[in-house]
């Protein structure tokens, strides 16, 4: 009797049909390639130094770097080939402390930075004020405090141009507001008035008069209190998406907004991010206030919470420690020269202590600002404090840092921490030289090889 021919089973048949498929879509994934090649210039990697001729991408990441043959090897019928034509390839930058929404901000105004002299400032809010309403305040961004090398400017030299109508000029460094007496009157600011917590109002020497020039918190508070003084916030919009615009074009992949306090901020942030109308990743450092406890870092966590994303990043603390060089408020280890201060500490060392264990407990990194060397000594002991009790896992960075001591600088090494230094910050400020005995040229300890 012949034998009898088995059919293959059901299940063998789904397996070979399985295998075959399997093969014959990475047979047509071969085929694809990679999304693309780049060649044709000079590539910098910041790693290798020569003999990079092409780099290969794929679904968003770079697959390989090496030389151009091998590359090509990589394509297949649907790959891109980038020809840069000489130019030049190199990793996108990323800008670690900028202010895009203050700048934003600021820069709806109209702009003082051409003014070389006292003089120019003056005639330029001049033609400002023609353009804007009578009942409304005359403000300029822009000037560089530099211009005044022997001390800050006051009320009477705009009260003499605006006798009547608020004047604020801004400064370049958007921390401080140069304003007449009518915009102290229009903000009531008087000789009784405090200075807050974090900010000063400079007052006539001698006595409790405010001088015409505000500081930090006492100008961001201006804002706070009169919701009128903000421009259009279409005007806003507009500047703020082409700072971003502006920030791609020029090579830009990602940025810290080195200061962010409220919680509208953070959402109109996250909005935007979420419609895809920001093109760089970013990442928000969320402001601690000397008036503000504990607390705040649990809210800035609570605030990550809801609105982090893989493309905005919401995980840094900011805090301010002290004030500018160019107001003598920077916080130094000896007395300025020209006067009988050393600056002034917003937070201390027993403060920063229970802040940095607080950020630490919460999953926070923290983004400091030091412009002196008092400052940055006694922030590091807070770190100290905290190091003998528990492990720093979180990443903590220093920033400006315009006067350090060397052995400041090894010590923060030594607990490593980071250094985030932004030398245009100071290009325009008052020199730092001979303000006393421990001052150099500002970033002068970065040329001291350590």
């Amino acid at each position: 009797m012949p034998s009898q021919i088995k059919k293959p089973s059901t299940d063998r048949s789904i397996i070979l049909l399985i295998v075959v498929s399997l093969l014959l879509i990475s047979a047509c994934s071969d085929h694809k390639g990679v999304d693309g090649v780049i060649y044709g210039g000079s590539i910098y990697t910041a790693t290798d130094l020569k003999g990079v001729e092409a780099v290969a991408f794929d679904e968003g990441k770079i697959v390989y770097v090496g030389n151009k043959k091998h590359a090509l090897s990589l394509t297949g019928g649907n790959t891109q080939h980038i020809d840069i034509n000489g130019g030049m390839l190199m990793p996108g930058l990323i800008d670690a402390h900028v202010h895009p929404l203050l700048y934003a901000l600021f820069s709806s105004y109209p702009s003082l930075e051409s003014a070389k002299t006292v003089d120019e400032l003056i005639d330029l809010m001049k033609e400002y004020s023609k353009d804007a309403p009578e009942s409304e305040w005359v403000i300029g961004f822009g000037f560089p405090m530099g211009m005044f090398s022997d001390e800050l400017p006051t009320k009477e030299m705009l009260d003499k141009h605006f006798p009547d109508r608020p004047v604020a000029l801004i400064s370049h460094h958007m921390h401080n507001w140069w304003v007449n007496s009518a915009a102290l009157d229009a903000a009531e600011i008087t000789a009784e008035t405090p200075d807050p917590k974090g900010g000063f109002i400079h007052r006539v020497s001698g006595s409790q008069e405010p001088s015409g020039f505000l500081e930090d918190k006492a100008s961001y508070g201006l804002f706070i209190k009169d919701k009128s003084l903000m421009p259009a916030y279409s005007k806003m919009y507009a500047q703020f998406n082409a700072i971003f615009d502006e920030m791609a074009s020029l090579g830009y992949v990602g940025y810290m907004d080195a200061g962010v306090e409220q919680l509208d901020v953070a959402i109109a942030y996250a909005i935007m991010d979420k419609l895809g109308l920001i093109k760089l990743k970013g990442s928000l450092a969320m402001i601690v206030f000397p008036d503000m406890e504990l607390d705040r870092i649990k809210e800035i966590a609570r605030i990550r919470s809801w609105l982090e994303s893989d493309s905005l990043k919401m995980d840094v603390a900011k805090f301010w420690i002290d004030g500018n060089i160019d107001t003598r408020h920077a916080y130094m280890k000896e007395q300025y020269l020209d006067s009988d201060t050393r600056g002034h500490a917003y937070f201390s060392t027993e403060v920063m202590t229970e802040f940095i264990k607080e950020a630490e407990a919460y999953d926070l990194n923290t983004h400091i600002h030091v412009l002196g060397d008092a400052a940055l000594s006694e922030t590091l002991d807070a770190f100290s404090e905290v190091a003998k009790t528990q492990t720093l896992t979180k990443r903590h960075y220093f920033t400006h840092l315009q006067i350090a001591e060397k052995s400041d600088v090894e010590r923060l090494a030594e607990m490593g921490l980071g250094i985030n230094i932004s030398p245009s910050w100071g290009t325009r400020d008052f020199p730092a030289i001979d303000c006393n005995s421990l001052c150099k040229p500002q970033y002068s300890w970065l040329a001291e090889g350590y």
